[in-house]
């Protein structure tokens, strides 16, 4: 892991903040193998823990020492806008903190999605959806390192919110229905199919084409998953790169979104189809 200066600069500030003595400030250091010498007063904590961060800067051991930093048991003395501060300054980097409670994760973001994803997490936290959130988390664990696991997890968000939609509109589903067909009956239920487009709407036909071609969306990313991605078996799946699951993501991002913010549109003005 490797970040830029100004979030080294931020992680040094957090340390100095939270008024260790030297000696338990070279010790947290030296639990990553700096092997620094005890000294009973640094001339300048600061000033080492900057230094130190360098070191370690680009290796796993950064990784551990920002979990280790924002771990409930750490001295920090506003955690929740320290996290928030790291997180800001570690989405440049292309990272995000992971507050799971007693334990801490830093993920790599997946940058083509990431703005849709971060949307529908605001939607996820709102309706209080764990599960949907659980499945951004996969995502984002899963980056650009494992395509196959993204790919898994870009469809199972997907059918997350389309189950969450369906339930909100009290539309029943089968346990075994597969994911075009969840979609399917989503777009149906909120008006997204072609035939709900009026001969008198201005550019009908075109609307026409992007309409049916939501469910193609859900079509290919189930069968991306299927050949490819985290229950595939197929031996050809080796060769997956990062754009391909960049593509399935943000496919699969861009649907998920639009659904939601169509779903949540009708719903508060009371427009969604009984």
């Amino acid at each position: 892991m490797k970040v830029g200066f100004a979030t080294l600069d931020l992680l040094a500030d957090v340390l100095y903040d939270t008024r260790m003595t030297s000696s338990r400030l070279i010790s947290f250091f030296n639990q990553y193998k700096l092997n620094k010498p005890q000294q009973n007063m640094l001339e300048s904590k600061r000033r080492f823990a900057r230094d130190c961060l360098d070191e370690i800067n680009g290796t796993p051991a950064l990784t551990e020492c920002i979990k280790d930093m924002m771990h409930p048991t750490f001295p920090v003395a506003d955690r929740d806008e320290t996290l928030a501060k790291l997180n800001r300054a570690l989405g440049y980097d292309g990272y995000r903190i992971d507050d799971l409670g007693i334990e801490i994760q830093v993920v790599p973001l997946v940058k083509s999605a990431l703005g849709h994803l971060e949307e529908i997490r605001k939607h996820a936290v709102a309706i209080n959806h764990e599960w949907l959130q659980s499945e951004i988390r996969r995502i984002e664990r899963s980056g650009d390192g494992d395509p196959t696991a993204a790919i898994g997890a870009a469809r199972d968000m997907l059918e997350s919110v389309a189950k969450s939609i369906l339930e909100g509109l009290e539309e029943p589903y089968g346990s075994s229905e597969k994911l075009p067909v969840l979609v399917k009956k989503v777009c149906k239920r909120l008006g997204l199919v072609p035939d709900d487009v009026s001969e008198k709407a201005k550019g009908a036909e075109s609307i026409r084409l992007v309409l049916s071609n939501l469910g193609t969306i859900a079509q290919h990313v189930a069968e991306l998953r299927n050949l490819y991605g985290s229950h595939g078996g197929s031996p050809e799946r080796k060769g997956l790169k990062p754009r391909h699951a960049r593509l399935a993501i943000g496919a699969a991002g861009t649907l998920a979104l639009f659904l939601l913010e169509t779903y949540e549109d009708q719903a508060g003005s009371g427009g969604c189809n009984g």
